[in-house]
């Protein structure tokens, strides 16, 4: 599994909802990403609050499988949620990422994925 795949896989166990609101192509464009442009007109559904709720967590979850897999080379065993989350808050602090609410949880099952 690459990791764009493992990001979907995350995403889909964090964001059921919003992942099946945006589908399969666009999660995907999410997940490369892809910029979107706003569009006026023709949906029901403003899909656009519901992508711009998931391109930070896949940035975010980008962001902890490289903290993952550098603490992992560093130390050749599998880092813990609170090294991944000690790393990831001082990246954040000097980058001015924002972090999502479910963080943690977000950590824990990526975590739980690369066993």
């Amino acid at each position: 599994m690459n990791d764009n795949e493992l990001v979907i896989e995350v995403l889909e166990e964090a964001f059921p909802i919003e992942v099946d609101l945006v589908g399969p192509t666009y999660l995907g464009y999410i997940v490369e990403g892809t910029e979107f442009l706003r569009v006026v007109g023709g949906n029901l559904i403003d899909l656009q609050t519901v992508i711009v709720a998931l391109i930070p967590a896949a940035t975010f979850i980008k962001l902890v499988l490289e903290i993952f897999y550098m603490l992992r080379e560093k130390s050749k065993t599998k880092p813990s949620k609170d090294e991944i989350t000690k790393e990831v808050m001082l990246r954040i602090s000097v980058s001015g990422q924002a972090v999502p609410e479910n963080s943690e949880q977000l950590i824990v099952i990526i975590l739980h994925k690369l066993q």
